[in-house]
């Protein structure tokens, strides 16, 4: 892991988050990082301006 990046696996309360997730995204790909960051505490690096509609904390 020359870069520091690691693979976050999708796990069960990523996907129990991602069922109560407000439908403001339409994206399924974007709605499991925003998911994946709501239960992992991460946070999110981008544009989109659907993301700042959750409680994450999204650089960009």
């Amino acid at each position: 892991m020359k870069n520091g990046f690691q693979i976050l696996p999708i796990g069960f309360e990523d996907v129990l988050q991602l069922t109560a997730l407000t439908f403001f995204h339409k994206d399924p790909f974007d709605r499991l990082i925003i998911a994946q960051a709501i239960t992992n505490k991460l946070q999110v690096i981008s544009k989109d301006q659907y993301f700042t509609e959750y409680p994450i904390n999204v650089i960009w």
